[in-house]
């Protein structure tokens, strides 16, 4: 007999990987539901995923399919009988107003504007 976890967990069809493409999960996102929208809700959506689901240490995430970037805030769980059936997170869209590096790759690019630049600086 199926249970209310994996009849919900029917419907994660869009893949999702984090910033540098290395862990992947499925899920949905949804529109935020609130009777009283502002500007700064607007835009923003449900990320709703299996309980099991690890959401990736920099809470970013891209959808593989529209190639769409998020800021995923604090978790809020669904509960039946119980038993947390889902997990939700509302996450907020980004347009390509930021970049995931490490540190290496930081202090890389400083190194090569430094060099660049470097003859201009007074």
């Amino acid at each position: 007999m199926m249970t209310l976890t994996e009849a919900a967990r029917f419907f994660d069809n869009q893949l999702f990987t984090d910033s540098y493409g290395i862990d992947t999960f499925y899920g949905q996102v949804l529109a935020f539901a609130d009777s009283t929208r502002s500007a700064s809700s607007a835009t923003r959506r449900i990320l709703d995923v299996s309980p099991s689901v690890v959401i990736p240490t920099k809470r970013t995430v891209t959808e593989s399919v529209s190639g769409n970037k998020y800021l995923v805030s604090l978790k809020a769980s669904d509960f039946f009988q119980g038993d947390e059936i889902r997990a939700k997170y509302p996450i907020l869209p980004v347009y390509d107003q930021y970049s995931v590096r490490s540190i290496d790759q930081v202090l890389e690019h400083r190194r090569y504007y430094r060099r660049l630049y470097a003859p201009f600086i007074c």
